[in-house]
């Protein structure tokens, strides 16, 4: 991947994309439309106006989770994505190519969020 003069390869190796609710897209746009040209090419950049480096982004979030006396961090934002698709019905296959995981790894830690929609599956 190339931005710029910035480059980097994604952890997977892969592009991919991810669709987003309408309602997070119309806040996205909004940001995007609030920023200036001279902000750079970065949806949500580094205070240095670069990308932000995972290790950089999580410190910052731990700050601003802290002063919002919040105790979350990015893996409980993530699991929290997955086990609310989870008990919302949403396929383990679904839920795998949302969050960037096999099938196999979701299985594990989101199929006993929802029994009771197994249990409709047993009914003959």
């Amino acid at each position: 991947k190339r931005v710029g003069r910035e480059s980097w390869q994604p952890k997977t190796g892969k592009d991919r994309r991810v669709p987003v609710s309408p309602r997070l897209r119309g806040y996205l746009e909004q940001h995007r439309q609030g920023r200036r040209a001279a902000d750079g090419p970065w949806l949500f950049q580094s205070p240095g106006g670069c990308r932000w480096d995972p290790d950089n982004l999580g410190r910052h979030l731990r700050r601003v989770m802290e002063k919002n006396e919040m105790r979350w961090n990015f893996l409980e934002m993530r699991h929290t994505f997955g086990s609310q698709l989870a008990q919302k019905g949403v396929s383990l296959v679904k839920i795998a190519a949302l969050m960037g995981n096999s099938p196999d790894v979701a299985r594990r830690h989101y199929i006993n969020l929802s029994p009771e929609e197994m249990a409709v599956d047993v009914e003959f």
